[in-house]
């Protein structure tokens, strides 16, 4: 570390190191693209990984990297960028207390650590309903997982760019609506899906009609319906006996399902 502070040109570390160190430490991170060795973050005060962004490290021995003792560490998704190779397992957590993300991104941080760590949900925010759009996806806060209000989702003929950031939404308090679309396949838009509706609201709290080519699949972890649902496909088939079952088993209202191709 001390060659590195004084050759800016340097971009790999060799040595057990630790992160940041110091503040001439973060200067050196800054440029640093490889490390061969093992990496401590100990107690920082940043609330991000930024800087380790993209980071490869080469262990030699298990625990390459460590994260310990920090409580306004908040964002550790850069670990999904790092390329870590070496004696199994790659990462430790240790005394950690403030980790928060939605619930998509720890998904893939537990799936990469191939372990489940502890999470503080304290980051994460509501959001309002609206139509589903390029505007309303660009303004969805990245740590809003409960929507307050309707989630329309209507007369869609492609999918909006960067439609994969409904995966962090778990909760819809207002209405879901899926009408009339020929891009929308399916709800598997909406993974981590836990529950729809508030007791009084107007209308199914979960509506799907008039869709193209779609199948009522996707809301595997749906909990928790409260109201009605109205489904009408393209075909009886379109919604299999086992996703009927579910639906039926979660709504606290009554659950209508009709095919197009149905005469009654």
């Amino acid at each position: 570390m001390k060659m590195a502070l004084k050759r800016t040109d340097c971009s790999a570390l060799v040595g057990d190191l630790l992160y940041p160190a110091n503040d001439e430490g973060i200067e050196v991170w800054k440029r640093i693209h490889k490390v061969y060795g093992t990496v401590t973050v100990n107690g920082i005060e940043a609330m991000s990984l930024s800087i380790l962004r993209n980071l490869v490290i080469d262990g030699w021995q298990q625990r390459v990297v460590r994260i310990i003792n920090n409580r306004e560490l908040r964002h550790i998704a850069e670990i999904l960028t790092m390329t870590v190779t070496g004696p199994e397992p790659h990462f430790w957590f240790h005394n950690n207390t403030s980790f928060c993300h939605p619930v998509n991104i720890r998904k893939k941080i537990e799936a990469k650590l191939g372990s489940k760590i502890s999470w503080d949900e304290r980051c994460l925010t509501r959001c309002p309903g609206g139509s589903l759009n390029a505007k309303y996806l660009d303004d969805l806060d990245e740590n809003c997982n409960v929507v307050s209000g309707d989630l329309v989702i209507e007369g869609l003929k492609d999918m909006p760019p960067h439609s994969d950031k409904l995966a962090q939404i778990e909760k819809i308090s207002g209405r879901l609506v899926v009408k009339e679309n020929s891009a929308v396949s399916d709800l598997s838009f909406l993974p981590y899906l836990k529950e729809i509706g508030s007791p009084g609201k107007k209308g199914p709290s979960l509506e799907v009609v008039d869709n193209m080519k779609f199948a009522m699949k996707g809301l595997d972890t749906l909990e928790k319906i409260n109201g009605d649902v109205r489904v009408i496909s393209e075909k009886e088939t379109d919604v299999s006996n086992a996703v009927r079952k579910k639906i039926i088993g979660v709504t606290s209202g009554t659950a209508s399902f009709f095919g197009r191709n149905l005469k009654s």
